[in-house]
This record gives structure tokens, C-alpha cells and sequence, in this order.
């Protein structure tokens, strides 16, 4: 760089430039003058060449305060001033009102929020290295006070790590436009901003700011759109993340795919593919993730006396009826579908695929109702071809497979826990569980269908990584010492960690082995390695589920496996049938002048159901698990 020639100057004061001190303007070796125009220059500013051609680079009408403008930028009608930042090549400025930032501001990064826990205990803070594993273990392991001190230790030096000096970043490509307030934000990857109201202490990563948008301590990553008067204040926004509809946020985490329309989130924690669409629908002290939630789904946590401190967790893939009501705390098993107002805070961890419908001031329990659902089974086939990530090996983690061990592992424990009611209470017709009740019929059914969800699931993973019996046979001859542990998995948001993993990384954390952003985000690489782990668990559910030797068990597995996949897709079709069924055909044969015409038309309905792709797709992949169990029995 150097300092500018008289020529230059002159140049630049004939087309309008001002400068309160000519000499603290550096440019580049090949600097013209001629890109730029009535432009006010005050303090440290370098500047590059812009090709002034009709159309062509051009900078002018603004007041540029101790800033560095690379080449081949556009910077135009700024009422109020440009200061702080470092302009790279290709960027778009137009028609802004203000865009300052003030040296060694964080923007929005090292910023401490408090998810689910509003007075403070869960906190952790916002940076760019946050995934939804990391965040879910450093919000769930405050039990372990070395565990937590190493984890908020890793967060701060990594916002050390990547603080800013001098000057904020627009990144090269960047399009700003039509926005009133830009104050420390810095643009790490090329973002657009157009129509936005105000962002303040913000870092953006490839992100789209749409109209009325106001945001304040806000980091957005990779693939981000936050449009149409969305206000977010200390929120962090996950890579394929979609809000629009004036959904508004405070103190949230939202991770990878998730898409928020027209509600409300206070402090809560909304992992992978959380999809919240409808108008009046608040989630408030909420942890959930694969979540759906129906038109005016309220969760409140205003039962305290302290604070609020209380919190619910929803698992993996669970879904609200419209108008449906929580009261935390409370705990939800993974794809379970909630009716009504449900005040019992109920405790179902361990049944998944459940139905938990409020029946007045009770609550009742369906075990395994929706394992026989053909919605359950086309949302675990969506969310793959949904999947919207830019970094899918380094940021959020999500395993897509429709049983994976953490879920296998509550089935696990759902049967167990049925098991036991029935053997301890052998003449009761309902059986109580924590905030919920089981009928006695609903008990049998849930009983029988996670036993065959759970054969099912080692049959078919034996199919899956075994060619033949004697391979089956060797493999599980090699695993046959794991301990019962091996049954105990966690849902960390979109991957599955074994109980031995996360002690494992408790100790190493205890012991400030691991020490940065990227050792933690490798340990949930490895395990996300399904490999290593899932012919350890269908050894351990054999053992567990079946006698004799391990040649007998497995024929037995294998026999009872073909009889649970051909009930399962009998049950199937007959779940989708429903949508035909007599009591649906009131919309059908409205111009015909026949009684009959209704149900001749319903008639055609049920014909089609099963072209329908879906249907055939699932068909065809019953059929070729049946015919891969078969190889390993024969």
C-alpha cells in the first residue's frame, strides 16, 4: 500500500471526495481514483481499484470511517456512515442507513444465553464451532461439574480463538441492500441482506436476511434463510435452517433443517428437522428434535415458584396434535404423538412410537401405537430427502436410519417395563406409570409389538452386514461377551452414543484431554460410525430375548422376524387404508344423482392406494428384508 499521489487527490476532490487528513488514505500500487465519487474519507482507510465503467464498480455517495475496501465493490447511497469494516471484492452496499462496528466487538459470538432453564443454570455460549451434539452436552451435563467447567472453558477459547480486531468482515460476494442498521456485524461468509430493520451484534455464514427482519446477538450459520419480520434476540441458527412468518425467539438454539413459521420459541433448545409451521404456537422451555408440532401446540413452564427453571425434553421424531398442551417438566419417548391438554407431566422416556392423549385430568398411555402407523414410517423417509446441510462430515450430525440405537434401546426398555407391570400386577385392568395410565389391552399390544420391532431389528442388521449364516453365526460368536450396557444408548440431537462412549469422553473431558471444538466434534464423528456398534447390540438383544445356545437363538430370531415383518406390513396397509375408509367417503360422489356413486368412487380410491409409490416402496422393502432374513435361515 501506498500513500496517495497529488493527482489522485485532485481527482477525487474534483469528483466530491472529502477527507479531514489526505495522508491517513493508503491505496493499492494500481489505484484509480476514478471508481470513486462523493465519498467523505475519516480516519485509517485503504483503498483498492474499482473499475469505473458505465455500470461497472462503483463507490460513492457515503462517508467511509477508518475502513479497508477492496476492488471491485459497489457501495452507494448510504445515508448514514460505513465505519469498522473490511470490505472484500465483489460485495454489494446499497441504500443502508448505518453500518458500524466498534473495535474488539464479539459480534454475537461468546454471547451467554440460557436455553430451557431461563434463570440461568443450563447457559452456554454462542459461537460458529456450536453444534446441536455439542450443545446438547453442554446444556444435559451439568451432573458432572468437571464435565461443564471443561466444556465452558472449550467454548470461550474458541471464541478467543476467533475474536476480531480492527475491523469487522463483509465477506467477498456479500449483498447488502435496503437495510436501516447494521451494528456489529461482521459477515463471515457471503451473505444477503435485503429490506432487513435492524441486526445488531451478529456473525452471519452464508446467510439470507430478508424484510422487517430484527435480530440482536445472533450467530447464523451455512445455508441460513431469516425472512419476513422475524425478530430473534440471542439465538443461534443452524445450517438449513428456515424462519420466516414473523416467528419471533429469544435465548433458542435451532440446529440443522429445521423450518419456523408464524410462532413463538423462548428458551428452547430445537434440534435437527423441528418444524413449527402454524400461527399461536409457542414452545417454551423446550427440547425436541424431528419434531412437528400441530397448529397451536403450547408448552408452558409457569408451574414454579422459583423461576422459570423447568423444562421439558420431547424425543427423537415426536409430533403435537393441533391445540395440543404440555405442562413441563415432563418427558416424552421418541415419536410419540400428543392429544389434548396433558397436565400430568408424565414420564414415558422408555415407550416409544406411543400415543399419550389427555382424557381430562388424566393422561393415557397407547405403548407402540404409532409403530404400526404408515405416517410414522413416511416421516422417517422424508426427513433424509429434506436434508439441506452444507457441511454434512463437520457441523450438525444426523443419522437418517429409521431405528437407530438410542431409539432401539427405549423399545428395549419399554418392553421391560410392560413386562414387569403385567408380572407384578397380573388382575389390573389399568396400570399407572408416572403422569400416565396403560390399559390393560393397550399393555399387551405394546408388549408384542416392541418385542417384534426389536427382532425385527436384529434380524435385519444381521441381513445387513452378514452374507450368510455361518458369517451371522461368527459375528455373533465374536460379540457375545458385551455387557448389558451395550443395551443403553442416548440421543445426542441426530446421533446415537452408547452409554461406554460418553463415560468415555466424561473422563477425557475430567481430564482436559480434549480441548477444543474440533477434538469434541471428532469423538461425535466416530461415533456416528454405526460399524462398530450395531452388531455388538443385536447380540445383546439375542441373548436377552431368546434361550439356548446361540445357534438356536438366532433360528428362532430369524423364524420369529419373517411372521413380525409380515404382520407389520399387514398392519401397515391397513393403516393406510384408512384414509379410504367408509366413514371418509362423505366428500366423495357430491355431483352424482346415485346414492351408489360414493362409494364407487371410494372403490377406486382403495384401487389406487396401493400404486401410491409410498406404498409400492414399502412393499418392495418388506420384501427384500424377508428375502435377506431367509438367506441367513436356510
Amino acid at each position: 500500500m501506498r500513500a496517495l499521489r497529488r493527482e489522485e487527490k485532485q481527482q477525487l476532490m474534483n469528483a466530491g471526495c472529502r477527507a479531514k487528513l489526505w495522508d491517513t488514505i493508503r491505496v493499492t500500487d494500481d489505484f484509480c481514483p476514478g471508481g470513486y465519487e462523493n465519498v467523505t474519507f475519516i480516519g485509517e482507510i485503504s483503498l483498492a481499484r474499482q473499475e469505473a465503467l458505465i455500470g461497472g464498480y462503483k463507490v460513492k455517495n457515503v462517508r467511509l470511517k477508518n475502513c479497508i475496501i477492496e476492488q471491485n465493490v459497489n457501495i452507494a447511497d448510504v445515508s448514514g456512515v460505513i465505519e469498522g469494516y473490511h470490505i472484500e471484492s465483489g460485495c454489494t452496499i446499497r441504500h443502508i442507513g448505518r453500518m458500524v462496528y466498534n473495535e474488539q466487538e464479539l459480534c454475537g459470538e461468546g454471547t451467554e444465553i440460557t436455553p430451557l432453564d431461563e434463570t440461568g443454570s443450563r447457559s452456554l455460549l454462542l459461537h460458529r464451532g456450536l453444534t446441536a451434539q455439542i450443545a446438547y452436552l453442554t446444556i444435559f451435563a451439568r451432573h458432572n461439574p468437571s464435565v461443564s467447567t471443561q466444556l465452558s472453558a472449550i467454548a470461550q477459547q474458541y471464541v478467543t480463538q476467533h475474536k476480531l480486531d480492527k475491523h469487522a468482515r463483509i465477506a467477498s460476494g456479500s449483498r447488502i441492500e435496503y437495510v436501516e442498521t447494521l451494528r456489529n456485524v461482521h459477515i463471515a461468509q457471503a451473505s444477503t441482506l435485503y429490506g432487513a430493520k435492524r441486526i445488531e451484534r451478529a456473525t452471519l455464514c452464508r446467510t439470507s436476511i430478508g424484510d422487517n427482519v430484527i435480530m440482536e446477538d445472533v450467530v447464523a450459520m451455512p445455508g441460513s434463510a431469516i425472512t419476513e419480520s422475524c425478530v430473534l434476540h440471542r439465538c443461534f441458527v443452524g445450517e438449513g435452517v428456515c424462519m420466516d412468518g414473523a416467528f419471533s425467539a429469544h435465548d433458542t438454539l435451532i440446529f440443522a433443517n429445521s423450518h419456523l413459521s408464524n410462532g413463538e420459541a423462548s428458551a428452547a433448545l430445537l434440534g435437527p428437522h423441528t418444524i413449527s409451521m402454524h400461527r399461536s404456537t409457542l414452545l417454551i422451555g423446550s427440547c425436541v428434535s424431528f419434531f412437528n408440532a400441530g397448529s397451536g401446540t403450547n408448552q408452558s413452564n409457569h408451574h414454579y415458584r422459583l423461576g422459570p427453571m423447568h423444562y421439558g425434553v420431547m424425543g427423537r421424531g415426536c409430533k403435537t396434535a393441533s391445540n395440543a398442551y404440555l405442562l413441563w417438566p415432563a418427558v416424552i419417548g421418541s415419536f410419540t404423538k400428543v392429544v389434548g391438554r396433558v397436565m400430568t407431566q408424565p414420564d414415558t422416556r422408555h415407550f416409544p412410537f406411543s400415543e399419550l392423549i389427555a382424557e381430562g385430568n388424566t393422561t393415557k398411555l397407547r405403548p407402540a401405537a404409532l409403530l404400526a402407523s404408515i405416517g410414522t414410517l413416511r416421516d422417517q423417509d422424508k426427513w433424509y430427502w429434506r436434508d439441506k446441510r452444507v457441511h454434512k462430515e463437520s457441523g450438525d450430525l444426523i443419522d437418517y436410519s429409521a431405528l437407530p440405537p438410542s431409539v432401539v434401546s427405549e423399545m428395549y426398555a419399554g418392553y421391560n417395563a410392560l413386562r414387569l407391570l403385567m408380572e407384578q400386577h397380573t388382575e389390573v385392568e389399568r396400570y399407572n406409570v408416572r403422569g400416565a395410565s396403560i390399559e390393560r389391552a393397550d399393555l399387551l399390544f405394546g408388549m408384542e409389538h416392541y418385542r417384534g420391532a426389536l427382532v425385527l431389528f436384529v434380524a435385519n442388521t444381521l441381513a445387513q452386514w452378514c452374507l450368510d449364516r455361518t458369517a451371522a453365526l461368527k459375528a455373533l460368536h465374536a460379540n457375545a461377551r458385551q455387557k448389558k450396557d451395550a443395551l443403553i444408548y442416548y440421543d445426542l440431537f441426530g446421533i446415537s452414543v452408547s452409554e461406554a462412549d460418553l463415560t468415555r469422553l466424561y473422563k477425557r473431558l475430567e481430564r482436559k484431554k480434549v480441548r477444543n471444538v474440533d477434538q469434541l466434534a471428532e469423538f461425535f464423528r466416530q461415533c456416528d460410525n454405526q460399524n462398530r456398534f450395531l452388531i455388538p447390540l443385536a447380540t445383546v438383544l439375542l441373548a436377552h430375548l431368546f434361550d439356548g445356545t446361540m445357534e438356536e437363538r438366532l433360528t428362532a430370531c430369524l423364524t420369529e422376524a419373517l411372521k413380525a415383518s409380515a404382520r407389520l406390513e399387514k398392519e401397515l396397509l391397513r393403516d393406510a387404508a384408512k384414509e379410504q375408509s367408509p366413514r371418509m367417503q362423505v366428500v366423495y360422489g357430491l355431483l352424482a344423482s346415485d346414492s351408489g356413486a360414493a362409494a364407487r368412487e371410494l372403490s377406486l380410491l382403495k384401487e389406487n392406494t396401493e400404486e401410491l409409490p409410498f406404498i409400492k416402496q414399502m412393499r418392495a422393502q418388506r420384501e427384500e428384508e424377508r428375502c435377506a432374513i431367509e438367506r441367513l435361515l436356510s
